[in-house]
């Protein structure tokens, strides 16, 4: 299976130096970018600050049917040796894909950060991220113990809860969790939420994620495979029933294990049709347009579609990763060691679990020793006080309009990012991501301040935040994935899973809205000899005369060169792929400046083509041809050109097209 690094290159918090950044920096280590050539010998000892700092020994928080209570861990330097974690490194790394997930999960259903004052945090996040209230669950619904506010991007869902008054709580609490079979629980708005371990988990870590919620086939087979496999229970299956006449139908099932340190994994099942937006015992929300304060189905919306990966930092990479794997059943999707994402700033070792769509992706790190200065991993471990949630990575289509949104509102309560690389670094961007990119979305990555990477899998585009807090923990990246068709048929089968809203055909339709058809098929054909089925360019959708061209080759399965070539496997042939930009030089060259259209162009050679995909039925040729050199005396004009696929560069050729007749 082809490898592709899911998260790569950071932001730097120091002067960045001159040299070319080097592309293998993972985004699982946060905001923390090396451009150095030289990283000094790494030292990856998991145990030397455990060892020396006793209180760092992480809590283990444990439910019972009546109370939450706190029971210290054996330090680490009092367990012994521990063996190494044992990786091989990015370069040696092989993925396989055993499908060996224990229960089926569906997709990333939400995130719960717990917080001190629930309203203002999750107003930030609505203006910052462009989110929409869809449901809450507070004072003003009858929930005395806490308040609670989910808020959604289509298929991005994150939930901000924090407890009211201690005194209040201690005269609330107490619900039994119930033992065994699924709880009816019409009470209680989320089991998973106890204000007195709300309150101790605010203290400990600041704002900070404590469930990272799964939706899973089914919520109660989920809990009883990991803790037959190791896993620590957390919360027993629990049944959520809507309250009666608010119109909904079915349940949902929630349980919940532990992870590592104080997050939890939290499963979530639909049953019978349930189709609410957040838990059963959450108040549905419209959202109010902050301009107008009319209510609307959705009123902001910055692009943001859900969450790519979510990554997790620990003090011991080896434990952690032999707990989950254990426990769920995911298997290594990538991994790294210090060697290859080491900095000056940084070091780490990381492996990224993945389940059996490799759609659902966790992280985790370990601090190594020995660069000149603390290893990030490290400070965010000693300023969570233990394990925890790094960092969310949310996917957006368009990371150029989401930006634009998000960088309109930083100033305004929104989130403020890392610095931008140094102009070396985009001024190497052309040649390292090797044409993939056009020259305007080279210019926005720069304008933007993005980062960007290539491997055999598209083009990954990037920015960090700092920290959302006081405390060096808990960030956000904005992700864009280009060029991957895997990925895009993972998304749309997880929106047919998450019930994400239907695009339909007229808002596919309006993808291409923006380009305006020049020059039809009816006038090509006035311009050039070619007929059917040898014409092959379809449209002209920009030009400037006597300089450049853009026109569209639509591919189908109906062209006769398919026939052969090849039953079974039908693929554009490179001959037919550099005639159809040779007939739109031809369009180019016949018409006024470079002459009157009275004459012909005959194609006369070709210079370093080179054919960078496979270009199949289905698939939308866009061709790009620019006029070098016209020599008019001899009737010559020399141009260059390349055919993208999906933003990809499929192929590219200079050509040589001597003229004949009049108009040279």
């Amino acid at each position: 299976m082809a490898k592709r690094r899911p998260h790569l290159v950071m932001p730097l918090s120091s002067a960045p130096s001159a040299a070319l950044p080097l592309t293998l920096f993972l985004l699982l280590a946060g905001p923390a970018l090396s451009y150095l050539t030289h990283v000094p010998p790494i030292i990856s000892k998991s145990r030397v600050f455990a060892a020396k700092q006793n209180h760092h020994s992480q809590l283990v928080w444990q439910r019972t049917p009546t109370a939450l209570t706190f029971s210290a861990a054996t330090s680490l330097d009092e367990r012994g040796h521990i063996t190494p974690t044992e990786l091989v490194g990015a370069a040696k790394f092989v993925r396989q894909n055993p499908e060996s997930d224990r229960f089926k999960v569906l997709s990333f259903h939400h995130v719960e950060i717990y917080c001190g004052d629930a309203t203002n945090t999750y107003r930030r996040f609505q203006l910052g991220l462009g989110m929409n209230l869809v449901a809450k669950s507070d004072l003003s619904t009858g929930n005395p113990l806490f308040a609670s506010y989910c808020l959604r991007s289509q298929r991005l869902q994150m939930v901000f809860s924090a407890p009211y008054s201690m005194n209040k709580v201690a005269a609330e609490e107490g619900s039994s969790m119930g033992k065994g079979e699924i709880v009816e629980r019409r009470s209680s708005a989320n089991p998973g939420f106890e204000a007195s371990h709300a309150t101790q988990f605010f203290n400990r870590h600041g704002v900070a994620v404590r469930a990272l919620g799964l939706e899973v086939e089914d919520a109660r087979q989920a809990y009883q495979e990991c803790v037959a496999n190791g896993g620590q229970g957390v919360l027993e299956p629990v049944r959520l029933d809507p309250s009666p006449g608010v119109g909904q139908d079915g349940y949902l099932v929630m349980s919940e294990v532990q992870a590592y340190g104080n997050v939890v994994l939290r499963f979530v099942s639909r049953h019978g049709g349930y189709a609410g937006s957040f838990l059963p015992g959450y108040q549905e929300e419209t959202s109010t347009a902050p301009t107008t304060g009319a209510k609307a189905e959705r009123s902001v919306d910055y692009g943001l579609e859900r969450i790519d990966h979510a990554v997790g930092n620990v003090w011991e990479l080896n434990e952690a990763v032999t707990y989950l794997k254990k426990m769920t059943g995911f298997h290594p999707f990538a991994e790294f060691v210090a060697e290859d994402v080491g900095t000056v700033d940084s070091g780490l070792n990381s492996v990224v679990l993945a389940n059996n769509a490799e759609d659902v992706l966790i992280p985790l790190n370990e601090p190594t020793y020995g660069t000149k200065r603390k290893s990030q991993i490290q400070t965010y471990l000693e300023c969570n006080n233990g394990p925890g949630l790094q960092h969310l990575a949310l996917a957006t289509r368009d990371i150029f309009t989401t930006m634009r949104k998000m960088r309109a509102v930083s100033e305004m309560g929104g989130f403020t990012f890392m610095a931008p690389p140094p102009p070396s670094y985009y001024r190497a961007l052309p040649e390292r991501l090797g044409g993939s990119l056009t020259a305007s979305q080279l210019a926005q990555i720069e304008e933007l301040g993005l980062l960007a990477d290539k491997d055999d899998q598209g083009v990954l585009l990037q920015i960090f935040t700092v920290p959302v807090g006081d405390r060096p923990t808990l960030f956000l990246e904005i992700i864009q994935r280009i060029g991957s068709p895997k990925h895009a048929v993972r998304m749309m089968a997880d929106g047919d899973a998450a019930g994400a809203e239907w695009r339909g055909g007229q808002a596919a339709s309006a993808v291409s809205k923006d380009l305006k058809t020049l020059l039809t098929n009816e006038n090509v054909a006035s311009i050039l000899p070619h007929r059917y089925p040898f014409l092959l360019v379809d449209k002209v959708i920009e030009m400037e005369p006597g300089k450049k061209a853009v026109g569209i080759k639509q591919i189908t399965a109906n062209e006769p060169q398919f026939t052969g070539h090849f039953p079974g496997r039908p693929i554009m042939p490179g001959v037919l792929m550099v005639e159809a930009m040779a007939q739109l030089s031809g369009v180019l060259c016949l018409q006024p400046p470079v002459s009157d259209g009275k004459g012909l162009f005959f194609f006369a050679g070709i210079d370093g083509v080179k054919f960078r995909k496979p270009v199949v039925p289905g698939d939308t040729l866009v061709m790009e041809v620019e006029l070098v050199k016209f020599m008019e005396s001899f009737g010559i004009a020399k141009l260059k050109g390349k055919a993208y696929v999906d933003g990809d560069v499929a192929v590219e050729i200079k050509v040589r097209a001597p003229g004949s007749g009049a108009s040279m």
